[in-house]
């Protein structure tokens, strides 16, 4: 794959990178915690060689569900800032600045309740790769690609191109479990937006199995191409279109999800939101 000269911006980005990373693991030494590196904070170093040309507004990791709420008190007593996220984002995790640097603290890496892939699992297959700064932790080579098929569906196919040339860079140098990864999707109930992400390596000249649908997901996925042009075979994105949350979330994420349950947990989860901030004031 076609690579770019480095430039000293660039190179300034991914050095200030390593010494986020160097001070986030710093904190979860303190706290006998992992810290997982998630998306360009992994990728920079580990598939484009440190040179600033996987570019990241911010800093994704993945900790310990448990030791969440601990390692936020360390970043904030380090001066960070909680900052708020888009309403439905809310469960994916939480934002912290100070200055110019966003550090992201997922909580899962997928759109709850949408998918409730098992963080346990992830962070049990997690794994140290080599890279030109040294040894980073990333989530495992099949796990990459059920993350990226992941924040495409939870971001409602509106992102660029960044994670999934992560993913074609990942598949050219090492070998993926497909049987896994459609496992795990499986059980997450994101079977659907695995296909699509799929569907959208091939048509860039990928070589990746079909993922196989049942007949109700054909359905579904049917709906998403007709209404939102998921999948659709003109075009995979659908930033050209008008975007409403509330209506995604009423309508789009119902169908890229599996679990029927999702939508009543999450007007559940609104409900007791609302009481709770009534009931603050």
């Amino acid at each position: 794959m076609e690579t770019r000269s480095p430039d000293a911006a660039g190179l300034a980005r991914s050095l200030q990178m390593k010494h986020q990373r160097a001070f986030l693991d710093s904190i979860g030494a303190k706290l006998g915690v992992t810290v997982v590196y998630l998306k360009g904070a992994w990728a920079d170093p580990v598939l484009y060689g440190g040179r600033g040309e996987r570019f990241s507004n911010d800093v994704d990791i993945l900790v310990d569900p448990r030791a969440r709420r601990t390692f936020a008190r360390e970043l904030e007593a380090h001066g960070y800032a909680s900052i708020p996220a888009l309403g439905h984002h809310i469960q994916r995790g939480w934002h912290f600045r100070r200055q110019n640097t966003i550090v992201d603290l997922h909580l899962n890496i997928a759109e709850q309740p949408w998918f409730p892939l098992d963080v346990a699992g992830l962070l049990k297959r997690a794994h140290a790769w080599e890279s030109v700064d040294g040894p980073v932790i990333g989530l495992s080579a099949d796990d990459q690609v059920v993350h990226a098929a992941a924040h495409y569906a939870a971001d409602r196919y509106l992102l660029d191109d960044r994670h999934m040339t992560d993913v074609e860079r990942l598949l050219e140098t090492r070998d993926v479990n497909w049987s896994a990864i459609e496992d795990t999707c499986a059980r997450g109930h994101m079977t659907i937006p695995l296909h699509v992400f799929g569907a959208m390596l091939r048509r860039r000249g990928n070589v990746v199995p079909d993922i196989a649908l049942s007949v109700a997901e054909k359905a579904r996925l049917t709906a998403l191409r007709r209404v939102f042009n998921v999948g659709g075979r003109r075009r995979f994105y659908t930033a050209n279109r008008n975007t409403n949350v509330r209506v995604d979330l009423l309508a789009l994420f119902p169908l890229l999800s599996t679990r029927w349950s999702a939508l009543p947990r999450l007007l559940a989860s609104s409900v007791t939101e609302r009481v709770r901030a009534r009931t603050q004031r």
